[in-house]
């Protein structure tokens, strides 16, 4: 079989257009529930030094958007605290940036990044020098 030049650029470049990503959605619409934080059931504490955590959330939406709520207990007192980002996801790692962006010159948490599997996300939400990690280990919430 003798294919020609224009034969051979023309499957060629239908093969590099072929090429997608097909590990999974870049976004993707669910609610997860906050399991445990390094291991240890809920509550428990964020850092040896920090506040008990009570539970958490994480929402994620088709169009990108994310929310983690959780809520924290210091000397008996509970506050809930929400944050929010955009994210994707590729080949399984889920990327997440602070929304609004953090301004210039602002001394900003870093946002977290993690794996997603199935109906498991691992987050790791900071990096503390005496704790290590702090990875927020989240299920998919039951649905009604």
């Amino acid at each position: 079989m003798h294919l020609s030049r224009r034969s051979v650029l023309l499957v060629g470049i239908v093969s590099l257009l072929g090429c997608t990503d097909t590990s999974g959605p870049k976004t993707i619409s669910a609610l997860y529930d906050l399991q445990n934080i390094n291991g240890r059931p809920l509550p428990t504490y964020f850092t040896t030094s920090g506040p008990t955590i009570v539970s958490g959330t994480l929402m994620l939406d088709k169009s990108g958007g994310a929310i983690l709520t959780e809520t924290q207990e210091v000397n008996g007192v509970q506050s809930t605290n929400a944050r929010t980002y955009t994210y994707s996801i590729e080949n399984g790692t889920i990327h997440f940036e602070l929304s609004p962006p953090c301004p210039i010159n602002a001394n900003c948490v870093a946002a977290p990044i993690g794996t997603i599997s199935g109906n498991t996300i691992s987050l790791v939400v900071a990096q503390v020098s005496i704790d290590g990690e702090i990875v927020y280990n989240f299920k998919t919430a039951p649905t009604l």
